[in-house]
């Protein structure tokens, strides 16, 4: 890699790694004594917590997929996923809704239940790929028309497409299989209006990606992305993953043409090298027991991953401490609690906090608030007479503002819930 390497960050990652503190998702534990105790649902990377009719907590783990198997434990890869998804939702939520809803702890992200399509929309601006599904190694095969494209002869590997284009595959069982939109309605996956939707919605925030990955030095290569039908109010909203290392191809812009005019492979900032690294040692498709990835090819992707975040997110990466407990302990889901609202109770979810900071969780529904409420001095003059060292963000759920932690005290009608939570009717801000 030509970036300069932050010798303080490896040295944290290294150090994580010796002491094994990556988050499996194993060791995630809620308060079962006093009833929180919502089912996991372990998937290649995320862990999903049912939280009721509308609602899953989704803890994005350090577990690295790959091949439809799992090849290593990386740290702060969940962080790094986690964040860098809620940054693209924040910036595309303009081009199509999504699930999110909060994110009470690097590691957790609170959203709105969908039921997914059976259909990953991946989007490609260049020929490349390692694995089985990829528009190069069926290029290789002889394939010259993929997922409905046609292919010309005389492509190379790493070479940029002529267009854009969206090349899906299906979510199966056991693996999953290129397809063509035209299969997808007619092999009844999805309905065609559905479809164009979500085809519509890859097409655009993939380009929105490209354009801001391009002021970063950076190319956005190919991606993949999902959608749901929100349970609740039946809107197609964007869900799991948004550009990020583990779904997306990154190169380095600077290097491109000169690499790609030596022979050479692009430098990339994403987990390729790692599927490389196994494909050179092993089968990984056929192999029952893979070998251990090394130290320094784990720290490395790591490393990758957070340069990948600062790059994208212009925001500083800050590490947490990666004992499993911590997502229990910082961002404890309070299920169960619930307020009166016209008449009726309501279920309330949300996150505690701690001395030094407070994360909340909450729905930002149609709930009118005045324009200045999120900042901080009109927070300050309005019924809140102190804060936590860091200021907390704000989070409604279902009409009622919810803060907690710590440290922070109130004045005025706040209905108690927790020791580290409160709510309050906004009528009563």
């Amino acid at each position: 890699m030509s970036d300069p390497v932050n010798v303080a960050h490896v040295e944290k990652i290294s150090s994580a790694y010796d002491a094994s503190e990556q988050i499996t998702g194993a060791n995630v534990s809620f308060d079962r004594a006093r009833g929180i105790a919502p089912d996991r649902l372990a998937g290649k990377v995320r862990d999903r917590y049912d939280l009721g009719p509308t609602r899953l907590a989704l803890v994005t783990t350090d577990r690295q997929s790959g091949f439809d198997r799992m090849l290593a434990l990386v740290p702060f890869k969940g962080q790094v996923l986690n964040l860098t998804s809620a940054y693209w939702f924040d910036v595309t939520r303009d081009i199509i809704p999504n699930h999110l809803i909060a994110v009470p702890h690097p590691n957790v992200s609170i959203v709105r239940k969908c039921a997914p399509f059976p259909i990953e929309f991946v989007v490609r601006s260049y020929m490349t790929g390692s694995t089985s599904t990829s528009i190069w190694k069926n290029y290789q095969d002889g394939v010259r028309r993929y997922c409905g494209h046609d292919l010309p002869d005389g492509m190379t590997k790493n070479q940029k497409l002529e267009r854009t284009i969206l090349t899906p595959t299906t979510k199966e069982e056991e693996h999953d299989r290129p397809i063509s939109e035209a299969e997808i309605v007619s092999e009844g996956w999805m309905a065609q209006e559905d479809f164009d939707v979500c085809a519509r919605a890859a097409l655009a925030v993939f380009a929105r990606g490209q354009e801001i990955a391009a002021r970063r030095g950076l190319i956005l290569v190919d991606t993949k992305y999902e959608f749901g039908r929100d349970v609740e109010d039946g809107v197609i909203r964007l869900i799991d993953e948004v550009n990020t290392p583990d779904s997306s191809r990154y190169w380095l812009a600077g290097t491109y043409a000169e690499r790609i005019a030596a022979g050479m492979e692009p430098e990339n900032i994403d987990k390729e090298f790692l599927r490389l690294w196994f494909r050179d040692n092993c089968d990984p498709y056929k192999d029952e027991v893979l070998p251990d990835a090394p130290k320094e090819l784990v720290v490395e992707l790591a490393r990758r991953y957070i340069k990948l975040y600062e790059t994208i997110t212009g925001r500083e990466f800050e590490f947490r401490d990666g004992a499993e407990r911590a997502i229990a302990i910082r961002a404890t889901l309070m299920v169960g609690t619930s307020y009166e609202k016209d008449g009726k109770a309501k279920p309330a979810f949300c996150a505690g906090g701690d001395v030094k900071s407070v994360y909340l969780a909450g729905i930002s529904n149609d709930l009118a608030l005045p324009a200045d409420f999120f900042r901080e001095e009109y927070r300050l003059n309005h019924k809140i007479a102190t804060q936590p060292p860091h200021m907390p963000q704000v989070s409604i759920w279902d009409g009622v503002v919810m803060g907690g932690g710590v440290g922070l005290s109130v004045h005025g009608k706040y209905r108690v819930a927790t020791e580290n939570t409160i709510f309050a009717m906004p009528g009563e801000l």
